[in-house]
């Protein structure tokens, strides 16, 4: 019935005639009248072009054979007045065909639908005693005057319940409120205007934000919200911890608004395994987000919306670069791969780097330092050399880093309230300027190492992909050379700050649990002793080790939220509906806090990822652990990671004591972001293990004698992260 259905959701349709900002909200019935116009001016077109085929002229037997013959005979008529088209016969036709169906069939509608005893069978009485002289009992168009009372019922029918209420809007812009007129007991007043242009729009936005749910299934519950900003004051400062609240009222899959946009929050281990990995295709997907726009111009591999063959196929070549890198190993050295080589190289600095630090001041700020060991890491992985240590762009960078991490966070304002970007906005210029600084830093640095690029010597991740570029009118992978700048930033994000989130959180938590940091101590002495360094093959023989790692992933989720994802298709989640391209939000702290998997989740246990005899880690509670994402948009750079963490911590640990200054109280609030960086401690002691490993340079030395380890307070045994305590 695509009459009904079109002229039906006309009158939805109108608020945006006179609103412009409608056009822009979810809109059902207005995708439904544009949808269906076009099949059924398509099926007319399809008809009158059959008409045109089999015309004979001279021979006219409807109303379009009519138009046609008009049409050509005024082709033949150079000074005829009105000149019909082709186009014009559909256009009229159309008409025709809607002016005769629609009031016709809501006519007999209608007055089936008021018939009464009292008025109908009179009626039939009349009709069969008028037409009784007949052998036919039809009724005649010439038996109207003789039918009064049909008549009378007809024109009541139109009064009582007139099925158009207003008609098409006039050049002034003003519409005849015609049901008005018809009712006698009302009269057309500004008021009775007003409230009927009130109830029009507000029904218009309830079924424009109401998503048409398929039988069987159900909308995701969740709270009343605020007209215009939606639930942005109940996310608040923290909002893993609202949405981790709210989800314990309305279940792991619940509904939100920020501002007018619908948003889908995930929670519970099971259903995000589901959503991600079962249902991965359908998840896969990135919303339309403006700040997204400005990382890479828009192309990063990691935040933009495509999802088809070729990103599939990038951001496995990406992997695969990563991984070979990774894994491959130097035949000059005497490192197990080449990630073990530079994060070896790079941590050993860090021992001196902090020895030299806590020699000038008796306390240091680490976390600059961690920042540029990891960053060398990744960018000897990436280019094949290192960074200067004093170059003021690579600081200026990143110092800067904390406004990408700010912007890029679940729940940002500025992506879902668009007046926000033509207003100050201090934080979202920083943001912008640091991509486009990032990016022309990028360019610059791979540029150079085009210029040097050897395909018969491939010694990093660069040159790998240049040498694809090189090869791919052979391969089934089209990579164009910006592209690579493209990849190369995706790759450099995915082992930065992950990896310095993480090690600034095990430096604070160490010094605040000295009982768990000789535990460590003890491990490597047994496993590693005083001769020789931890190596990535020692990983399986220091379990307490990997669990303090696991347990500091899961503690301070410091990843709280993946990457927003949104829905590729209309899909159905727990018996909820999901429409396509609905945003959707994973809550991983609720999963490494929710207390159906953890026992005392808000304690800092690490033993509870070993096995019963404490030599190996339980590997089903530690694949619970939410932190990379899960499915088709996980982390590119998980297990280079999780080995960098893993060797950073083993030769640190193995090396040196932490400490803080007695009586030193440690904040642990962390700063909500895409990931929670922990507070700044500029009061962190570093002491020698074994004094004779250990050569500082000339001139260095210590202050003061290393104090007895000190005991944790009650309040750092149990530190309130945010709000949970």
């Amino acid at each position: 019935q695509p009459e009904q259905c079109i002229w039906g959701s006309y009158w939805l349709w109108i608020p945006a005639d006179f609103i412009p900002v409608l056009l822009y909200l979810p809109n059902s019935s207005l995708d439904a009248f544009k949808d269906l116009y076009k099949k059924f001016y398509s099926f007319m077109q399809k008809l009158i072009k059959e008409h045109y085929r089999t015309f004979e002229k001279g021979h006219i037997q409807d109303i379009t054979d009519s138009l046609i013959e008009h049409c050509q005979d005024k082709k033949l008529d150079e000074n005829a007045s009105v000149q019909l088209s082709e186009d014009k016969v559909i256009a009229v036709v159309f008409d025709l065909f809607g002016a005769g169906g629609g009031s016709i069939r809501r006519s007999l509608c209608v007055g089936t639908l008021i018939k009464s005893e009292q008025c109908l069978n009179p009626l039939e009485v009349l009709v069969f005693c008028r037409r009784s002289d007949l052998q036919e009992l039809e009724t005649q168009l010439s038996d109207r005057p003789q039918l009064p009372n049909l008549e009378a019922f007809i024109l009541e029918t139109f009064q009582h319940s007139p099925f158009l209420p207003f008609t098409i809007s006039q050049s002034q812009a003003v519409q005849r409120a015609m049901i008005m007129a018809l009712s006698q007991n009302n009269s057309l007043t500004p008021e009775l205007l007003l409230a009927t242009a009130i109830f029009c729009i507000v029904f218009y936005v309830i079924k424009a934000l109401r998503t048409r749910v398929p039988k069987g299934l159900k909308s995701p519950p969740g709270p009343w919200g605020w007209p215009i900003i939606g639930h942005m004051l109940t996310l608040g400062k923290n909002p893993h911890l609202s949405l981790t609240k709210l989800s314990k009222q309305y279940g792991d899959v619940l509904q939100i608004r920020i501002g007018s946009t619908p948003v889908v929050v995930l929670s519970g281990l099971d259903t995000i395994r589901q959503a991600l990995v079962r249902q991965g295709d359908d998840f896969k997907g990135r919303p339309d987000l403006y700040s997204f726009t400005f990382i890479t111009d828009g192309q990063s591999l990691t935040f933009n919306q495509d999802t088809g063959p070729v990103w599939v196929a990038r951001r496995r070549l990406a992997m695969d670069a990563l991984k070979s890198f990774s894994i491959a190993s130097d035949p000059n050295s005497s490192s197990s791969c080449y990630l073990e080589e530079h994060v070896s190289k790079e941590a050993n600095h860090l021992v001196s780097k902090f020895q030299m630090q806590m020699a000038e001041a008796g306390h240091f700020e680490p976390v600059n330092l961690v920042v540029e060991s990891v960053t060398n890491v990744i960018g000897t992985m990436c280019f094949g050399k290192n960074f200067p240590r004093k170059s003021e762009e690579m600081l200026s960078l990143l110092k800067s880093s904390s406004d990408f991490v700010e912007n890029v966070s679940s729940g940002n304002a500025v992506d879902f309230f668009p007046i926000l970007r033509y207003l100050p906005n201090p934080a979202l210029k920083r943001f912008k300027n640091f991509n486009d600084k990032f990016l022309l830093f990028l360019q610059k640095t791979v540029q150079e190492h085009y210029q040097d690029f050897n395909k018969k010597n491939i010694q990093d991740i660069t040159g790998a992909l240049f040498k694809h570029t090189e090869n791919s009118k052979d391969s089934g992978v089209q990579i164009p050379h910006k592209k690579i700048v493209n990849i190369v930033n995706d790759l450099f994000g995915a082992g930065f700050e992950t990896v310095t989130t993480a090690l600034s959180w095990s430096l604070l938590l160490l010094v605040t649990r000295p009982n768990v940091q000789r535990k460590i101590h003890k491990e490597l002495d047994t496993v590693i002793g005083k001769d020789r360094q931890p190596r990535l093959s020692d990983r399986p023989q220091l379990p307490y080790l990997e669990a303090f790692i696991l347990e500091i992933y899961r503690y301070t989720s410091f990843v709280p939220f993946t990457i927003p994802h949104s829905t590729t298709r209309d899909t159905s989640l727990n018996g909820f509906h999901i429409p396509k391209e609905r945003c959707i939000f994973i809550n991983q702290w609720q999963v490494n806090h929710d207390e159906k998997q953890w026992e005392d989740p808000f304690e800092f246990r690490p033993e509870r990822f070993l096995t019963e005899d404490s030599t190996a880690i339980n590997k089903i509670l530690s694949e619970k652990v939410m932190i990379f994402g899960l499915g088709k948009r996980r982390c590119i750079g998980e297990t280079q990671a999780k080995w960098e963490v893993f060797l950073f911590l083993a030769i640190l640990l193995h090396q040196l004591e932490f400490s803080v200054p007695p009586g030193l109280k440690v904040d642990l609030t962390p700063t909500y972001g895409l990931t929670m960086k922990p507070p700044v401690c500029k009061h962190l002691q570093v002491w020698p293990r074994f004094s004779k490993y250990f050569k500082l340079e000339k001139g260095t030395k210590f202050h003061r004698k290393a104090p007895a380890p000190r005991q944790a307070t009650k309040e750092e045994e149990n530190p309130a992260l945010g709000e949970q305590g």
